[in-house]
């Protein structure tokens, strides 16, 4: 008895039949190209190690800063004191050091006192967009230190 092919058993069309074989066919070969490219690459790696590797040269970008806190830090640094501020993706930069600010949060403003810790990231970062979920503790309506939900009081 010869073998049935797994087409056979199970009922699909001609056409289905050649586009699964097809598809099939061609994950294979790019998975095949794949693995021995992988294994070409690495071998000349293993083989080149000894030359030494060239560095890129690394760009780096400018902090965007807002353009009223550019004016502020072109004019006065201690303009910035208790200012609110709508702007959170500006970068905190080392001048602003020592001030406190009212960062929006998309309700209302979070006061922010800024350290050189925070020189160079975000003002949004130290002002949440979000609550904290507030737990009540074990079980609903919980009573008591250890209330679970078959625990009363």
């Amino acid at each position: 008895m010869a073998a049935k092919s797994f087409f056979s058993r199970v009922s699909i069309s001609q056409t289905q039949q050649a586009k699964a074989s097809f598809t099939f066919r061609t994950l294979s070969n790019s998975l095949s190209t794949l693995l021995s490219r992988n294994i070409s690459t690495t071998n000349a790696a293993k083989e080149s190690a000894s030359e030494p590797v060239k560095a890129r040269p690394t760009v780096w970008r400018t902090p965007f800063i807002d353009a009223f806190l550019w004016k502020i830090k072109q004019k006065d640094i201690n303009l910035l004191k208790n200012k609110k501020i709508w702007s959170r993706r500006s970068t905190i930069l080392p001048e602003f050091v020592g001030q406190t600010v009212s960062i929006y949060n998309g309700k209302t403003h979070v006061r922010c006192k800024i350290t050189e810790d925070k020189v160079g990231h975000k003002f949004g970062e130290f002002a949440s967009t979000r609550r904290r979920k507030k737990n009540a503790g074990p079980g609903k309506n919980a009573q008591g230190k250890n209330a679970g939900p078959g625990k009363k009081k």
